[in-house]
């Protein structure tokens, strides 16, 4: 009889054992799982911190767009006054010639 109870006591603490193990364990998992929110919720935050940034870039870009368009058309606008400019001079000399060609067509 002492060697049977010797026997369930042995697998008792075997259990025992066992059990210390699985607890061991679970707090591992628990451990585990809270790191795995912590790092879900850092992952949120780079995410939100990510989508803010290319918001950021988008604006900036169309800012940019509308900037350099409207550069171009500034910029065409002086060269199509630079040329206007220049056929007026250019206008008012060939009238001048003209003028003198006739003055002096008649003085013959």
């Amino acid at each position: 009889m002492d060697e049977t109870l010797n026997q369930i006591l042995s697998e008792l603490k075997g259990l025992r054992t066992g059990l210390d193990g699985v607890r061991t364990d679970i707090t591992d998992i628990r451990t585990d799982i809270t790191d795995m929110r912590t790092d879900i919720t850092d992952l949120q935050t780079d995410i939100t911190d990510l989508k803010q940034g290319q918001k950021r870039i988008e604006d900036g870009q169309e800012r940019l767009q509308k900037n350099l368009v409207a550069s171009v058309g500034d910029y065409t606008e002086k060269i199509i006054d630079h040329f206007d400019d220049k056929t007026d001079v250019l206008n008012n000399r060939v009238f001048k010639v003209e003028s003198e060609v006739k003055n002096l067509s008649r003085q013959q």
